[in-house]
Parts: C-alpha cells; sequence; structure tokens
C-alpha cells in the first residue's frame, strides 16, 4: 500500500468513527448537554491533515481563511437564533 493509499484509508476510519462517536453523543445530550457541533468533524480533518504532516500550521491557517474573532461570534450567533 502505498503512503496515500495509507493516508486515505486512515482518513475514511478517522471520517466513520467521527461520525459513530458524534451520532452517540448527540443520544446522551439530554445527560451531558454536549452534542453533535458542525465544526467537530471539520476539526477533525484539520487534526488529521496536520498530524499526518501533510500541511503545516501556517498552510492550514491560510486555507481555512479564517476571519477573525469579532466576524466568527457574530456568525455563530446568528445561527443560533
Amino acid at each position: 500500500m502505498t503512503e496515500q493509499e495509507k493516508l486515505s484509508v486512515s482518513l475514511a476510519i478517522l471520517l466513520e468513527v467521527s461520525q459513530e462517536f458524534e451520532t452517540y453523543q448527540s443520544s446522551t445530550d439530554f445527560i451531558t448537554g454536549s452534542s453533535y457541533n458542525e465544526a467537530d468533524i471539520f476539526s477533525n480533518i484539520v487534526g488529521f491533515y496536520t498530524a499526518s504532516d501533510q500541511y503545516t500550521k501556517d498552510e492550514i491557517i491560510c486555507l481555512l481563511d479564517p476571519v477573525g474573532v469579532d466576524s466568527s461570534l457574530a456568525s455563530y450567533h446568528q445561527r443560533k437564533i
């Protein structure tokens, strides 16, 4: 198996396990108050690519095109309404 194939399989496993975990976690929301958030899986993907040395932290930040705290909070509060 090539390195690229290994990364592809690893990412597929990560995504499947992450989705299953988020599904399970949502079933305990009434107990823990913690449930699925749309950003969770994306965060896991960013962590995967950082840990696998596919991208540097600076490259990831550039790819994500961050918007800043005020804009991020405004977007978050708008979605919660």
